[in-house]
């Protein structure tokens, strides 16, 4: 395992931590599904880069 994959990794791990607790927050406004599909168009967006 390379450095570059583990702070890649860490950085999406954070990326999902400050999602998850931004989509509790919003919940109350947004449904599941739109919160998922942007989760999963910047996960896509991260490991383009």
């Amino acid at each position: 395992m390379n450095l570059g994959n583990t702070l890649t990794k860490f950085r999406l791990s954070r990326i999902f931590n400050m999602l998850i607790r931004v989509g509790k927050t919003k919940d109350k406004m947004l449904e599941g599904r739109p919160r998922l599909l942007l989760l999963l168009s910047m996960t896509k967006r991260e490991y383009e880069k």
